[in-house]
C-alpha cells in the first residue's frame, strides 16, 4: 500500500481521521510542512504536529527503498529479506540490486501518481 496506493507528499496518515485524506483537506489546516513531498504522519494527540519532521531525509529514502524492495520480492513470489528468520530459508534465487531499482526522489515522473494528485495540487 505505501508503495503504490499511498500518495507520498499529498496524503496524510492519520488515526484521528480514520480515513484517507490529502494535505489540502480542512482537517489538516494546522499540519506544518504539509506541502513537502515527503511522508506525512499526523500526531494523533497534537494535530499541529507532523511526525515526518522526526525522520531524517536519508531515513525516509531508506524506508521508501525498503518498501519498494519488499514489493518487488513479493511480486516475484519471494519473502522480503526483513521477514526471513531462522524458520524462513533464503531464497535460492535472491534478488539482485538491479531488481530493486527505486524511482529517483527528484524525478516525480517516475513515481506513479493518480490524476487526482495533480488536480488537487492546483485546485486552491
Amino acid at each position: 500500500f505505501y508503495v503504490r496506493g499511498y500518495q507520498w507528499g499529498t496524503e496524510v496518515i492519520s488515526i484521528r481521521m480514520g480515513r484517507r485524506l490529502t494535505t489540502i483537506d480542512e482537517a489538516y489546516s494546522l499540519l506544518p510542512d504539509k506541502f513537502s513531498m515527503r511522508i506525512h504522519i499526523e500526531d494523533p494527540f497534537f494535530p499541529n504536529v507532523n511526525l515526518e519532521a522526526t525522520f531524517r531525509k536519508d531515513l525516509v529514502r531508506s524506508l521508501h527503498k525498503k518498501l519498494w524492495a519488499a514489493l518487488k520480492a513479493i511480486q516475484s513470489g519471494l519473502l522480503p529479506d526483513e521477514l526471513r528468520g531462522e524458520s524462513f530459508p533464503l531464497s535460492p534465487f535472491p534478488l539482485q540490486e538491479q531488481d530493486l531499482e527505486v524511482p529517483d526522489e527528484n524525478d516525480l515522473a517516475q513515481i506513479p501518481l493518480p490524476a487526482s494528485f495533480w488536480a488537487s495540487r492546483w485546485a486552491f
